[in-house]
């Protein structure tokens, strides 16, 4: 990967991990994203998570992290869940979205691996939220 294209990704996911932390909707107050710091055990500093579906029609984004030198993957119990799409994994980074397309509130459980050592199972609740 190019210098430039790795300052890159590490500004994006910066920028959401940023967000996690502050960016709730203004009525409900659920989540518009979500960044998960995964620890050297595999445990994950929130074991459940809840994000609305979408912001102003669009998915929310949420990322999962782990040291670097250490090889993150996510599985989700339930192979055909809906809660969240679109899952990438690259070394110690995953990042996927909201369905934006969910009709009520799921709730999907996944494990985390860190180097092929599988770890803990948190849950990720995604409420049918917002236009």
């Amino acid at each position: 990967m190019s210098r430039f294209r790795l300052v890159v990704s590490l500004l994006v996911l910066a920028i959401l991990v940023s967000c996690a932390a502050f960016h709730r909707h203004p009525t409900t107050g659920l989540r518009t994203a979500a960044a998960i710091a995964v620890r050297g055990d595999g445990s994950v500093d929130q074991d459940t998570i809840t994000l609305q579906a979408r912001n102003s029609g669009a998915a929310c984004p949420i990322s999962w992290k782990a040291d670097v030198g250490n090889k993150l993957m996510i599985e989700w119990e339930d192979p055909a869940q809906k809660c969240i799409v679109g899952k990438v994994c690259k070394d110690n980074v995953c990042t996927a979205q909201t369905n934006a397309a969910l009709s009520a509130r799921t709730e999907c459980r996944y494990k985390v691996w860190i180097n092929s050592t599988v770890a803990k199972d948190p849950i990720v609740v995604v409420e049918n939220c917002c236009p």
